[in-house]
């Protein structure tokens, strides 16, 4: 199980099962969501393993060529629609 800890300082480990959910359904999928491991090898338009990561400004990885031929065509995150634009993009080098 991967912990998390929450911004006002509890954690999932502190949660007492025999008390009443304090929390909304919608919170609730979140956290379970951020429980879950999530495919972060593959970019989301070509479905390949990254090849030269960018990252929009919202935080979306693609594969450089794929990003920037996507915002050729709309000038917004394939992923969520937030502005974009070839000038907003950051490249990631991940180490070895």
């Amino acid at each position: 199980m991967i912990q998390t800890e929450w911004i006002d300082g509890s954690s999932d480990e502190e949660d007492d099962e025999d008390d009443a959910p304090t929390t909304s359904a919608p919170a609730q999928a979140s956290r379970l969501a951020i429980n879950e491991p999530s495919n972060t090898s593959n970019c989301p338009l070509c479905l390949e393993p990254f090849r030269e990561m960018s990252t929009t400004r919202c935080g979306h990885a693609f594969c450089h060529a794929c990003i920037e031929r996507a915002l050729g065509v709309r000038s917004e995150c394939p992923v969520c629609r937030a502005v974009a634009a070839p000038r907003h993009l950051r490249r990631v080098f991940l180490g070895a």
